[in-house]
């Protein structure tokens, strides 16, 4: 039985009302989130019947991927709120293995108007000063927000998205809700991303920002380094490059994994929020760089029962267009953790009368003429934003107006005025009012962002401190500019982007271009010996200004500091934008070479393979052609030549990645290149174990060690020699290398190289027949490449794990985990492992008896293997096809196959294998004789 006709749904002392997601106790609304209100809605509109929990999971969280753990959640929280009893149930009954019931009697009754607590019209106070901060018409989503604050509270923290078009009041309501939970005690921050370049900071500076907010907290500076202040305050030790203006030029120029700032960044959160329940509000997510956004979904993940709130505002727009970043970014977090939607609408008719009258505090609904309303509403369209503006421009223009006698405000005719078209026009209008000094000093802010600080206002005008607050402050009052939602360390805004953009347009080229190369001059004088942070902004700023030449400077610069922060996608559009720049300038030959180094090394690390070869034979054929002429092509020939091997290993073109590699180590044995010399050695012995040739990798890494290499470097080659002994069979003492690189990678909390030993362990206790510990470390592994974001090394895992069950000769759950695995491969492109899953799921159906099906697998693996290079995997894909042919009864080709096994594994000088290619070899005898 379903009630579509807007009736009340009554039981006990409860209803639900139609049209709205609440749950009331009499005219008074009991918190309770949304989907939970759904579930219990859907609860009680079939109490005829038992409803499974697939059921209610399709029906209330369609839009999202999730488990019933969330069910469960829902109606323990249900059951919470009404007083119900799991085990002596008076509304809701658990039929285990089947769902649930709602049993108690349900009355309708009449279609009602659902009572949404609200402030009646009748009872405002007048007020002759507009007020213009109202909240009209969200009762609902404030209430869902409160709900979801005291669910953080008791250890059930939920994400909240909120997404609306452009002006519909999403930040409106966060303000609301912050003031809300800092009276109960909370500690509420609000971050802001910016589409305009010139307001933009170095990677992860935001966060920075926050955390020191959070921990300063209003205490005037006492001199302590923000690095120490945090680890005081969190118990994190933040990376020492999170706090440095320049990063040190090493081979490579790769600091580490990003996450070894987006992890230490999210613990540190979560330290804070157990000390004080934390809202972190950001705004405007659709123009968030690729680095925040990683830190907001390893945020996101990482919660569990922390009392930590975190709330995403995004415009509806970019959160719906399928190919926008901001709407991938959504996807992936809903496949990893249910978040909370809450998607504004515009203000019905009734709403926008509401609101006029909160504005004004109207003491009688006739106060504001009925057909004034209804032009308003046409005209903004339900935009509360659009309405605000426009009752400003009304009020400015005297269509609204005070009567001193009877205390009200007098309507003069709205539809006898030319109101504007549109709100772009309102705003030009507003803008077109102010007075000369004010609109100056607006001509200033626009260029610097949508938020400024007034040092930099003072360095662009020449004014002083005191003058130009007195002018801010007459903008504030004005409507035009406001002082509340600031970032951290933010002075001033504009009250709203469209005015920004209204200002910024209407200024002169050359007026542009000259308040552009201000700008920059008074970015660099306020910022200082801190003037990477904003590197991005001056070159957006110098490239304005038509100073091309130092905007090329700068986005290096900016490149430099977003690359040494691991921050690969924001380096790939930083080094493209300097590469447009470059176009218009006479390069010397070393600048060239560093901007196509920067260009193959950035496409590399964002996955960009191919086109990081194309650029990098360009570079190396630069360099090796002004070698003899140029000090630039012999300086830069060795990181070329570097860089080439690392793209040609991630092609899995081991051959040439040998020959680059090499070639790089000696250009820098002859140069002494000392940092250069280490690093070049651990990736040249990762090559020749990746092709089986383990003395060469094991001969190199003593190279290494003998270089005294960094800790880092160090584990790296510890990690690479236990690797080549396990795969040649000496498992105890290549797990005993693993370990000890294990242990150095956890405690430094890199993650993505802790999940590649965890995965070689893995493979070292398969091989010794310890299953159990093989899918254990397996699963940790596939954990940890889910917390970095990191899909190859899920697949990596999942073919892991499907191996182990293999081992067990658990067919079915192999071949799942296998073809999982290959699907996952095909979308990040790594061929080696897909090659890799072939042969498994080749060895799987062989022992089904599927042989057919099993040779066209291996076949297609060899293939895939030999074309790679990789003998290791070449001579166990040959014993596997020595088998199906025995089991084809083709004992020739049985030993043909099982004859060249042996032979690799014995070059290879794995024991196992070559006892594995014999036992084949004996096979064909004793069955084929």
């Amino acid at each position: 039985m379903t009630y579509a006709d807007g009736s009340v749904l009554q039981f006990g002392a409860f209803h639900l009302a139609h049209g709205v997601e609440l749950l009331y106790r009499g005219d008074v609304v009991v918190p309770l989130e949304p989907r939970a209100v759904r579930v219990l809605r859907y609860l009680v509109e079939h109490n005829d019947r038992v409803l499974s929990k697939e059921e209610l999971l399709e029906e209330v969280w369609s839009d999202v991927f999730t488990t019933d753990g969330v069910l469960k959640k829902a109606v323990s929280q249900i059951r919470r709120t009404i007083g119900d009893d799991a085990e002596q149930s008076r509304f809701i009954a658990t039929y285990h293995g089947r769902g649930y019931r709602f049993i108690a009697p349900v009355t309708r009754v009449g279609a009602a108007t659902p009572k949404i607590v609200r402030t009646p019209v009748s009872e405002l106070v007048p007020n002759l000063v507009p007020n213009y901060d109202q909240l009209a018409a969200r009762d609902a989503e404030l209430l869902t927000l409160r709900a979801e604050f005291l669910s953080a509270l008791e250890g059930a923290p939920r994400p909240v998205v909120i997404t609306g078009e452009p002006g519909i009041g999403k930040t409106q309501l966060v303000r609301h809700f912050r003031r809300w939970s800092v009276q109960q005690g909370a500690i509420s921050l609000y971050g802001r991303f910016f589409d305009y370049r010139g307001a933009r900071l170095a990677p992860y500076e935001l966060f920075i920002d926050l955390l020191r907010t959070a921990v300063i907290n209003g205490r005037p500076p006492d001199g302590t380094p923000l690095r120490d202040s945090i680890e005081a305050a969190c118990g994190v030790r933040l990376p020492a490059e999170l706090f440095e203006s320049n990063r040190s030029d090493a081979v490579g120029g790769n600091a580490g994994d990003q996450f070894r700032f987006i992890v230490p960044i999210c613990r540190a959160w979560l330290a804070l929020s157990r000390r004080q329940p934390l809202v972190i509000a950001l705004d405007d997510l659709q123009w968030a760089d690729p680095a925040s956004l990683d830190v907001l979904g390893c945020l996101m993940r990482m919660i569990e029962s922390e009392p930590l709130m975190l709330i995403a505002i995004i415009r509806s727009n970019e959160a719906e267009t399928g190919d926008h970043r901001a709407r991938t970014w959504l996807a992936e977090q809903a496949a990893r953790r249910t978040y909370t939607t809450l998607r504004l609408q515009r203000l019905a008719e009734g709403d926008c009368r509401e609101m006029i009258g909160k504005v004004f505090g109207v003491r009688r609904r006739g106060e504001v003429p009925r057909n004034d309303v209804e032009t308003l509403y046409g005209l903004t369209g339900g935009n509360p934003y659009f309405l605000v503006e426009t009752l400003r421009h009304l009020v400015a223009v005297g269509a609204i107006a005070p009567d001193d006698v009877s205390q009200c405000w007098r309507w003069n005719g709205v539809r006898d005025l030319s109101l504007p078209e549109t709100i772009l026009t309102a705003a030009r209008a507003k803008v077109g009012r102010l007075p000369e000094r004010v609109r100056e000093m607006l001509e200033h802010a626009s260029v610097i962002g949508e938020e400024f600080h007034v040092a930099t206002l003072c360095a662009i005008n020449g004014a002083s401190a005191a003058d130009v607050e007195d002018v801010l402050s007459e903008g504030v009052r004005l409507g035009v500019l406001s002082i509340q939602g600031l970032s951290p360390g933010e002075d001033c805004r504009f009250h709203h982007s469209i005015l920004r953009h209204v200002v910024y347009d209407a200024i002169p080229p050359r007026r542009r271009r000259e308040l552009h190369a201000r700008a920059a001059a008074a970015l660099e004088a306020v910022y200082g010996a801190e003037s990477e942070r904003v590197a991005e902004a001056l070159a957006a700023h110098f490239s304005a200004a038509g100073d091309q030449r130092r905007a090329f400077d700068a986005g290096m610069r900016a490149w430099r500091a977003a690359s040494s922060r691991s921050e690969w996608r924001k380096a790939v559009a930083l080094i493209e934008r300097v590469e447009l720049t470059s176009r218009f300038l006479t390069l010397t030959t070393g600048e060239s070479l560093d901007v196509l180094l920067a260009l193959g090394e950035s496409f590399r690390e964002a996955g960009r393979i191919r086109e990081s070869a194309t650029v990098l034979d360009r570079a190396v054929a630069i360099a090796v052609e002004d070698m003899q002429s140029c000090l630039a092509g012999q300086a830069h020939l060795g990181h070329a030549l570097f860089l080439r091997g690392l793209t040609e290993f991630a092609l899995s073109d081991y051959t040439a990645a040998r020959a680059s590699l090499t070639q790089a180590l000696d250009f820098f044995l002859d140069r002494e290149s000392g940092p250069a010399i280490p690093r070049t050695l651990v990736h040249l012995a990762a090559v020749e174990a990746a092709t089986g040739n383990y003395a060469r990798a094991a001969s190199l890494i003593e190279d290494l060690h003998a270089a005294q290499p960094a800790a880092e470097l160090a584990a790296l080659a510890d990690g690479i020699m236990g690797w080549s002994l396990a795969l040649r069979g000496e498992y105890e003492q290549g797990a005993v290398h693993l370990t000890r690189a294990l242990d150095y990678h956890d405690r430094t909390g890199a993650i993505r190289e802790r999940a590649q030993l965890l995965r070689r362990l893995h493979w070292t206790h398969l091989s010794r027949g310890d299953y159990d510990k093989a899918i254990e470390l397996a699963i940790r592994a596939r954990t940890d490449s889910a917390t970095v974001g990191d899909a190859n090394g899920e697949a990596k895992a999942n073919m892991g794990i499907g191996q182990a069950h293999l081992a067990q000769h658990e067919h079915g759950e192999a071949i799942s985990f296998l073809t999982r695995a290959i699907a996952q491969l095909k979308t990040v492109g790594d061929a080696h492992c897909e090659a890799e899953c072939l042969w498994l799921l080749g060895r799987a159906r062989c022992e089904m008896g599927a042989l057919n099906e099993s040779a066209q697998l291996l076949d297609r693996a060899l293939t895939m293997i030999r074309e790679i290079g990789d003998r290791d995997d070449e001579f166990r894909i040959l014993t596997d096809m020595a088998r199906l042919k025995i089991a084809r009864g083709d004992y020739d080709a049985a030993r043909e196959r099982a004859l060249a096994a042996r032979d690799i594994a014995s070059s290879l000088k794995n024991r196992q294998g070559v006892e594995e290619a014999e036992a084949e070899l004996a096979r064909c005898d004793l069955v084929g004789a």
